[in-house]
C-alpha cells in the first residue's frame, strides 16, 4: 500500500466518524489505521470478528467498519451474517468488506452484502480506494 499523498486530505472532507478496522494481520490493520488517522478519523481496531462484534455492539455512534472476510473467530463473512440476522441494532453502522481476489465469496453471501449496501474491496487495498470508499461510507451515515 502506498502511503496517502497531500492531495488526499485537500479533496476528501475531515470527518468526525469513527472507523473499526477489522483484519488478524497486524501489519495490514496499523497501515490501514494509520492512512485513516492521517486523513482525520477516529480508529479504532480489532484483530478478529469476536473483538469487532463487541466493538459494534457497545459503540453508542455509528460506525464505518473495514471487515476483513478471511479471518479467525469468526471470520467477516460470518461476522456481516451475524449483523444481517442480528436483533441488536448493528444496521446503524456502515460496512465495507476487504477479500483477496482469488478467495471466492460463498454465491448466498452477495444478498447479505447487497442487503446492508457492503462494497468489497481487493486486497491488497489501493489507499484511494479505501478513502474515497471510506468517505462515502461516513457521508451515508449523516456525516
Amino acid at each position: 500500500m502506498e502511503m496517502a499523498t497531500a492531495m488526499h486530505s485537500e479533496q476528501l472532507p475531515q470527518l468526525a466518524h469513527s472507523v473499526l478496522v477489522v483484519d488478524d494481520r497486524y501489519a495490514t490493520r496499523t497501515t490501514l489505521a494509520r492512512l485513516l488517522r492521517a486523513q482525520g478519523y477516529a480508529v479504532r481496531e480489532a484483530s478478529n470478528g469476536e473483538m469487532a462484534l463487541r466493538q459494534l455492539y457497545v459503540s453508542p455512534q455509528p460506525l464505518v467498519a473495514l471487515v476483513d472476510l478471511w479471518m479467525p473467530e469468526p471470520d467477516g463473512v460470518a461476522l456481516l451474517r451475524s449483523v444481517t440476522y442480528s436483533r441488536r441494532p448493528l444496521t446503524r453502522h456502515a460496512y465495507i468488506a476487504m477479500s483477496s481476489p482469488w478467495r471466492t465469496l460463498p454465491p448466498d453471501f452477495a444478498a447479505h452484502l447487497m442487503w446492508l449496501g457492503t462494497p468489497v474491496l481487493a486486497k491488497p487495498v489501493v489507499e484511494d480506494a479505501v478513502l474515497t470508499t471510506v468517505a462515502c461510507a461516513a457521508a451515508r451515515l449523516g456525516g
